[in-house]
């Protein structure tokens, strides 16, 4: 099944469906790309179109882009200034089924990175409303348009059998103007000073291998930002560890740290060719002495944003 249709696409399934297929929806969209599901696609085709509108009411201004998915409904990116954005696929008729709407980016056939698919994870969905999404969800799926894939939404039909599946594709299709609009709609899309994200530290337990809960909000504070900045030519992931045990472990555990970071940036849609990712063990310390407040300051991973005008700086000194 091609990404782009310019109808809607229905095929016949077998009568009895693998249900170790129906319990993923990653694995259903793939295999309804590649074969017999039975499915009710919606797609914009080569006619897609973005809209950008800018609607000013009592509680402040709103920038929005629309793309109207024929036969099914409106997808919807909306955002206030200065605060975060919001993804809507309402309809004419709720076809989707009860529960979460698996998302999944794809670059087309004509696009270099075909067929790389991305899950994006489920999306919120109320029976008879729209399917939602808020930050840092939202910005991930902007992104994924802005850098040329398509977006497909993809569940159990709400109406049909039990081997029926409804999927609504988003097309980029002539989506920068209505994209570049947007980022000039009162810079709604920039969540901070740049001097503010420009170094971040992310600190770890003893032993650690997750991202802390206050680690993660940083890095999506961080991945908004990026996304929204196009003056940005790099990102330095550095980790470090302790002087607790031998620094051949202490090189490993430094790298897992920095490779964490860096996929969670990429789960938020950074793309990877902008990370430069080092580990350096207990190297570089920046705290001396066998204590436990040495320790902790010394165990993290470092993340230093670069842009245009600070690279220019750094090669003219």
């Amino acid at each position: 099944m091609h990404v782009l249709r310019t109808r809607l696409l229905i095929r016949q399934v077998p009568a009895k469906v693998n249900s170790t297929v129906l319990s993923s929806l990653a694995g259903l969209f793939l295999a309804v790309c590649s074969s017999g599901l039975h499915a009710l696609q919606f797609d914009p085709g080569f006619n897609a179109q973005w809209t950008f509108s800018k609607l000013t009411s009592s509680t402040g201004d709103q920038c929005v882009l629309t793309q109207e998915i024929p036969g099914y409904g409106t997808a919807r990116f909306q955002g206030s200034p200065g605060l975060g954005l919001r993804f809507e696929l309402s309809s004419h008729r709720d076809l989707f089924g009860s529960g979460g709407v698996m998302a999944v980016a794809q670059a087309p056939e004509w696009h270099p990175a075909w067929p790389d698919v991305y899950e994006r994870g489920y999306l919120q969905h109320i029976d008879g409303g729209p399917i939602a999404a808020e930050e840092p969800v939202a910005t991930t799926l902007l992104m994924d348009l802005r850098q040329g894939r398509a977006l497909t939404l993809t569940s159990q039909s709400r109406y049909g059998s039990e081997d029926e599946i409804v999927a609504a594709t988003i097309s980029p299709l002539r989506f920068d103007p209505a994209y570049s609009a947007l980022m000039h709609c009162h810079q709604w899309s920039m969540p901070a000073n740049y001097g503010e994200v420009a170094k971040s530290h992310i600190h770890f337990e003893q032993g650690q291998l997750s991202l802390p809960a206050t680690a993660r909000a940083r890095l999506d504070l961080l991945a908004r930002y990026v996304l929204a900045d196009r003056l940005m030519t790099g990102i330095f992931i550095d980790g470090h560890a302790d002087q607790v045990g031998k620094e051949q472990a202490n090189l490993k555990l430094s790298e897992r740290r920095a490779r964490l970071v860096a996929d969670h940036l990429v789960q938020r849609g950074i793309p990877r060719n902008l990370l430069r990712v080092r580990f350096h063990g207990s190297r570089d310390a920046v705290a001396t002495g066998d204590t436990a407040a040495a320790n902790d300051a010394n165990r993290r991973v470092t993340v230093r944003l670069e842009r245009h005008e600070t690279a220019l700086a750094s090669s003219a000194r």
